[in-house]
C-alpha cells in the first residue's frame, strides 16, 4: 500500500498532512528546547499560539513530535506513521475475527480488506481518523464478550485501558465507538444473570477511563468554558456521509465490491437466524450505523434544526468508525460457516 510512496521518496502534502506536521513539529521543538507549552502551539501555525494537540490526541501528538526527532525528515516520520497505522489496524483485525474462532486463512483475508477500505485507509492521506479506526477492532473484541459470556459481560479493566488509549489517540473515535457497544451492552444486561456486577464492572471502567483521561477532558472544560474566540470548522453533514463511489474506497466511500459484499452478508443473516446470535447481531447492529451515517438519514433537516452538530459532529461517516470491523467480523463467521 506505500510501495509507490517508498520507490518515488514522495511526501504526500494533503491538507491534512499539513496540519498535522504542524502539530507535531510543534512537541518535537518542545521537546527539543525544553520550552513546553501543553495548550499553545507556538512553534508552529505561524507561532500563533493555537490551541490544537491538548484536545486532538495529547499523547500521540508526543510520541509523534518524539518521533520526528528520531527519524530527521517528513519523509521518514510519514512513512513510519502511516506502516505503523496500517500493521495495528490489520492486526487487530485479524486478533478480532480469530476470536470469534473464523478460519486462519479468512482471518488473513479479512485484515488485508479492512486496510483497503473505509476510515484506515484515510492514513494514506494522513487523516488521523485512521488512527481510531485502527485501534477499533481492539475495542470491538470487547463485544465479544458482551454477547458470549454471561457471567463476566465487561471486562472492567481491559475496556478501560483500550478505551482510555484511543481517547489520548483521538477522541471523537472514543465517542463513537462507545455509542457502538450500547446495543451489545443492553443485550448482554438483558442476558446476563449477574446484573449487579455488570453493573459494578460499568461504572469501575467508566471511572478508570475518566481517570486515565482526565488531562484530555480536563483540558476541554478549561477551554470551552472560557474561549471566546474560534469553535471547531463547520462541516455540512449532507455532504459527509457514508455513499457509493466508482474508483475510490475511503473515508466515506465504499467500491461495488465492498456493497455488494455487504448485501450478500445480509442475506446470509437473515437466511440463517439462528446459526450464530454473534453474527445476527453485529451485522443487523454494523447495517444499521452504516445507514445512519448515510445520505437515507436526513442529515439536512437534522442540522438545520441542531446547527451545533456541524461543528461537533461534523462528519457523518465517522460513525462508522466501529462498524466496519463489526461488519468484516459478520462476513468472517459468514465464511467459516
Amino acid at each position: 500500500m506505500i510501495r509507490f510512496q517508498i520507490l518515488n521518496h514522495a511526501v504526500l502534502l494533503t491538507s491534512d498532512a499539513l496540519l498535522h506536521f504542524q502539530r507535531f513539529y510543534d512537541t518535537s521543538m518542545q521537546i527539543k528546547t525544553g520550552n513546553f507549552s501543553y495548550f499553545q502551539t507556538n512553534f508552529a501555525f505561524s507561532h500563533s499560539g493555537r490551541i490544537f494537540n491538548a484536545v486532538y490526541g495529547p499523547f500521540l501528538a508526543y510520541i509523534g513530535g518524539f518521533l520526528l526527532l528520531l527519524v530527521h525528515n517528513w519523509f521518514n516520520f510519514q512513512i513510519l506513521t502511516v506502516f505503523t497505522v496500517l500493521l495495528i489496524a490489520g492486526i487487530g483485525m485479524y486478533r478480532l475475527v480469530l476470536k470469534a474462532n473464523v478460519d486462519e486463512v479468512i482471518a488473513i483475508l479479512l485484515a488485508l480488506i479492512y486496510l483497503q477500505f473505509g476510515i484506515v485507509a484515510g492514513i494514506l492521506r494522513f487523516n488521523f481518523m485512521a488512527w481510531g479506526a485502527a485501534l477499533a477492532p481492539y475495542a470491538m473484541m470487547q463485544v465479544l464478550y458482551m454477547i458470549n459470556d454471561e457471567r463476566k459481560p465487561i471486562l472492567w479493566l481491559s475496556l478501560a485501558l483500550i478505551m482510555s488509549l484511543i481517547a489520548q489517540v483521538h477522541l471523537l473515535s472514543t465517542v463513537y465507538i462507545a455509542c457502538t457497544f450500547v446495543p451489545f451492552a443492553i443485550y448482554a444486561l438483558v442476558k446476563t444473570s449477574a446484573k449487579k456486577q455488570m453493573i459494578i464492572d460499568f461504572f469501575k471502567a467508566l471511572g478508570t477511563t475518566l481517570v486515565l483521561t482526565a488531562n484530555v477532558w480536563g483540558g476541554l472544560l478549561v477551554l470551552y468554558s472560557h474561549n471566546k474566540i474560534s469553535l471547531p470548522n463547520q462541516y455540512n453533514l449532507y455532504y459527509h456521509v457514508v455513499k457509493y463511489k466508482k474508483f475510490i474506497n475511503l473515508h466515506g466511500f465504499l467500491l461495488i465490491s465492498m456493497v455488494l459484499l455487504l448485501v450478500f452478508q445480509l442475506i446470509y443473516v437473515l437466511t440463517h437466524l439462528r446459526e450464530s446470535v454473534l453474527n445476527t447481531m453485529v451485522t443487523i447492529i454494523a447495517l444499521v450505523i452504516l445507514l445512519l451515517a448515510s445520505s437515507l438519514m436526513p442529515w439536512a433537516q437534522i442540522q438545520a434544526h441542531f446547527p451545533s452538530l456541524k461543528s461537533s459532529l461534523q462528519i457523518p461517516y465517522r460513525l462508522a468508525v466501529g462498524a466496519s470491523p463489526l461488519i468484516l467480523l459478520g462476513v468472517g463467521i459468514s465464511m467459516t460457516n
